[in-house]
């Protein structure tokens, strides 16, 4: 029991709720990490299920991975991150690339599918992007496009170092300097 903030709960409670685990996941945890074998109880089906759930849940993190990737590298590289480039002086941060590496900060280009085809180009499934809010489907017509564009990204980090999501912040239109709300 926590005095401070009256939270209570067992070693498992805890990791569940600090690291996101589930309860299984905290016992395999818990158990590794004091050398405790921990049998396996169940169908194979059950096993090839819950198998196939836990990589399908990793192939997402491979995803916002590879997105996380893409954003800085367009920081670095893309001709109009000097927007995002004077948004983080205007913060105090140009120099601090030491904090934009830790915070994993990038930047989504104006345009309407960078992340799309750099996605397409690394054989990740579109569904998957989609699922994770990083694409849209086109109202008309087939394909997807960006769902951030001319944005300063931060990568959203969860204890375990993995990302599971972004947040991004408005720039200024390229071509007028005006943001675009």
């Amino acid at each position: 029991h926590c005095f401070g903030c009256k939270e209570s709960g067992s070693v498992f409670d805890f990791l569940m709720k600090t690291e996101g685990l589930t309860f299984r996941e905290a016992v395999l945890r818990l158990a590794e990490r004091a050398g405790i074998p921990v049998e396996e109880v169940g169908t194979d089906a059950e096993r090839r299920e819950a198998e196939a759930a836990r990589r399908a849940l990793e192939d997402l993190y491979a995803v916002n991975q590879l997105a996380a990737h893409w954003f800085e590298t367009q920081l670095r590289e893309h001709p109009h991150a000097r927007l995002a480039h004077q948004e983080l002086e205007r913060r105090g941060l140009a120099s601090a690339t030491e904090a934009l590496q830790a915070f994993r900060i990038g930047y989504a280009p104006p345009g309407w599918d960078g992340l799309t085809s750099y996605l397409r180009s690394q054989g990740v499934s579109l569904v998957a992007a989609e699922r994770l809010g990083l694409i849209v489907p086109r109202k008309s017509g087939t394909g997807h496009y960006d769902w951030f564009r001319n944005r300063l990204m931060f990568a959203i980090i969860d204890v375990r170092g993995r990302v599971v999501g972004f947040s991004g912040r408005l720039l200024p239109d390229p071509e007028n300097g005006i943001v675009d709300k």
